[in-house]
């Protein structure tokens, strides 16, 4: 009876969605990487792509008392677990962007584009792209000042509400609907709101408040030939 219910929890945080387990899952499970070094897979891996462990360790460190948000595909799986990602999108408070920069800078990261205010990192050792967004438009400042608190191995990290990160994710929509990324943000979207995680009416009055010309891209991604 208690192996039933321990794996009807493991299930239960599978189906809502767990940050601990996506950051986790970036770094790798401990009998995953036993599993793995024992198939030789591991060495492989850390030929091709490096290990980026140690790194989001050091980032989640460095997070901890700054203003932030966790966004993007990890904060939706934060929510619902449905997907995987290799990317680590934060958005930072604009005061906080000089010790960010500093921060990257000696983890040799380098920037190798930006898109409004949206800076991508890479780096030379292992395989991660981690976005460093700042708040500077109204509907990122709300977002910023709408987070949750969640636990990763004894430290905090702040995610975007949901409704708000639906809204950005209608942003991002609308930005890219023609590329495949387009559709992913559309589905995260309605995976959201169908997990009763995102309300419609509060997105609906999110964007209305800060992106009345995102309600046209709200419709479209919530049509019902698209549910």
């Amino acid at each position: 009876m208690k192996g039933r219910e321990a794996r009807g929890r493991l299930l239960e945080q599978a189906e809502s969605g767990d940050l601990e387990a996506s950051l986790i899952e970036m770094t790798r499970h401990p009998l995953l990487v036993l599993a793995d070094e024992l198939s030789g897979e591991a060495q492989m891996r850390r030929e091709d792509e490096g290990d980026p462990g140690p790194f989001i360790e050091r980032l989640v460190d460095f997070l901890q008392g700054r203003g932030h948000a966790i966004i993007g595909g990890l904060a939706v799986r934060a929510y619902v677990r449905i997907r995987p990602t290799n990317d680590f999108d934060v958005m930072m408070s604009p005061e906080n962007w000089d010790a960010i920069r500093s921060f990257l800078a000696a983890e040799d990261a380098e920037c190798s584009s930006s898109v409004e205010e949206t800076y991508l990192y890479t780096f030379r050792s292992f395989k991660l792209d981690l976005d460093v967004r700042l708040a500077r438009s109204p509907l990122d400042r709300a977002a910023l000042d709408h987070t949750e608190a969640r636990a990763y191995r004894g430290r905090t990290l702040a995610v975007v509400e949901a409704n708000y990160l639906a809204a950005m994710k209608v942003k991002a929509y609308s930005e890219r609907k023609e590329l495949p990324k387009g559709e992913q943000d559309s589905k995260d979207v309605r995976r959201l709101i169908r997990a009763n995680k995102a309300d419609e009416k509060a997105v609906r009055a999110i964007l209305a408040r800060h992106r009345p010309d995102l309600l046209p891209e709200l419709g479209e991604i919530l049509a019902p030939e698209r549910l």
